[in-house]
């Protein structure tokens, strides 16, 4: 049998566990955890080395598509990328030829090139 103390340390104990689930509820709530804020917002689509602790990145943050490029001391913004299509709008259209492919690239590309270009052509090489 159960003395007393047995028994309330038991209650205790299951009092306490049965507050973990909604504390850690409403701090996930508050710290804008998945149930919304930011982390739903914000994705990194692709990263790809450079050189010495250079980085490229491709992130969405809402309907906006950012080509950063980042370092061990900072992050800079080099050019924003139109939005491609959506996979759902893609299987519409049906499947895309390797010269479709080809050419789609080439526009982001040149598109990107040109960007880079007009920035260190103004003396911006840190964005770099």
């Amino acid at each position: 049998m159960m003395d007393g103390v047995e028994l309330q340390v038991l209650v205790k104990l299951g009092v306490v566990l049965l507050l973990i689930f909604p504390t850690l509820w409403v701090l996930r709530r508050l710290m804008g955890g998945p149930a919304g804020g930011w982390r739903q917002s914000i994705h990194v689509l692709e990263s790809r080395p450079l050189a010495d602790g250079q980085r490229l990145y491709l992130v969405r943050i809402h309907d906006r598509h950012l080509l950063l490029g980042g370092s061990k001391q900072a992050v800079s913004l080099l050019t924003e990328i139109e939005a491609p299509p959506e996979p759902e709008a893609m299987a519409a259209e049906g499947p895309m030829g390797w010269d479709e492919a080809v050419r789609s690239l080439r526009t982001v590309y040149r598109r990107c090139l040109a960007s880079l270009g007009a920035r260190l052509h103004a003396g911006r090489p840190e964005a770099l």
